[in-house]
């Protein structure tokens, strides 16, 4: 039976996450054209709880962007594969669904990011990459803080750069299908690992 501190918690937790969903569909707009105003006015929400649960505009972008990085966290348990690269092809089709699913959003994050925009925005891509260095990690089964793994911490840094723009060539200018989208990255994230760094099953 739950208890009242219990139903308190998932609601509150049910809240946050209709308040990220509202906010990733007005952030398809781009960051500097999107108020906290907006997103509570959308979600139903007061603005104190907004700043309760993410601070501020720019927090609540990052978890946005967060959850179309590569694999969002709520997944990552859900990759399953006997080996190495059985768990790259799942990874990286979870993360083109997820792509697709939110693409006009993650169009206009990519177009932001690829313009060089100095400043917030500009930080906050950084901030994101390296959380979903993270997570990819967590998702390919790749653990430890040894030197391999340090290494490939920094070319999944420019892998994701690579991996950006052929969802731009793919979702926007469509000059290459998913199928090609998912064997270019599945092809270059195995290379990367096994080929560059050495670190294999």
């Amino acid at each position: 039976m739950t208890n009242a501190t219990e139903t308190k918690r998932m609601d509150g937790y049910r809240r946050r996450e209709q308040i990220i969903a509202c906010a990733m569909q007005l952030f398809e707009r781009g960051y500097s054209e999107v108020s906290i105003g907006d997103v509570a006015e959308a979600a139903g929400v007061g603005r104190p709880l907004i700043h309760h649960y993410f601070g501020t505009k720019r927090e609540l972008y990052l978890e946005a962007v967060r959850r179309l990085t590569y694999i969002p966290a709520v997944v990552v348990t859900g990759i399953k594969g006997a080996t190495l690269d059985e768990r790259i092809d799942a990874s990286i089709d979870r993360w083109l669904t997820v792509a697709w699913r939110h693409r006009n959003m993650w169009v206009s994050t990519i177009a932001i990011d690829a313009g060089g925009s100095a400043g917030d925005v500009d930080k906050i891509m950084r901030e994101a990459d390296t959380v979903a260095v993270e997570r990819m990690l967590g998702a390919l089964g790749i653990e430890g803080d040894g030197p391999k793994v340090a290494k490939l911490r920094i070319h999944m840094l420019t892998y994701g750069a690579l991996a950006k723009y052929a969802s731009r060539l793919w979702l926007k200018e469509q000059s290459i299908t998913r199928d090609e989208a998912q064997r270019l990255l599945t092809a270059t994230l195995r290379t990367i690992i096994v080929d560059v760094v050495g670190i294999e099953e």
